[in-house]
């Protein structure tokens, strides 16, 4: 197979387009392409694929022909400032699931650093009490959206329809539906 010379679209380099058919030359212009820079101070979003579930940012790659997928603020900052160290998350000082200003935003710290930034934000999601899961099995969701409840009592909606379903407190039988 011939090889053809490319250009990167992102830094104007010249490579060849062996690279599993790559329009860019290195995984990092291929992310540094994706965030919009603004602002020394300011976050700078993630443009490229999003995570449904949690609004990460996600870089997606193969490696020996399987798909693999990282969150997008953690790629960029390993590109720019280093490796995390083992153990250790990427933080966001900023709050913005799709911020990856590596030079003012994210840092590094434990899995328990990110969970007490999570409380003191105000992001915790709580687990549902007996009495909740008592109000929520006798919702009337027909006026009321289950989407609206569960910003009520601070936790997921999956949480709301997993109780008022049954899929969890299963042991408490005798509650109303």
């Amino acid at each position: 197979m011939p090889f053809i010379e490319l250009t990167c679209p992102w830094c104007k380099k010249k490579f060849p387009s062996v690279r599993n058919g790559g329009k860019f030359c290195s995984l990092q212009c291929s992310v540094d392409s994706r965030i919009e820079v603004r602002g020394e101070d300011e976050c700078w979003p993630w443009r490229g694929g999003i995570f449904k579930k949690d609004g990460y940012g996600r870089v997606s790659f193969k490696i020996e022909d399987k798909n693999t997928g990282l969150n997008a603020h953690r790629v960029a900052y390993e590109l720019h400032v280093g490796p995390v160290p083992e153990g250790l998350v990427v933080r966001h000082t900023c709050d913005n699931p799709i911020c990856c200003n590596y030079k003012n935003h994210l840092i590094p710290g434990t899995v328990k650093d990110n969970k007490m930034d999570e409380i003191s934000r105000g992001r915790h999601r709580r687990k549902l009490t007996v009495e909740q899961v008592r109000i929520i099995r006798d919702m009337p969701f027909e006026i009321i959206s289950k989407a609206d409840v569960a910003r009520l009592i601070q936790c997921t909606v999956a949480s709301i329809c997993q109780a008022h379903n049954r899929k969890s407190w299963r042991h408490l039988e005798d509650l109303p539906r």
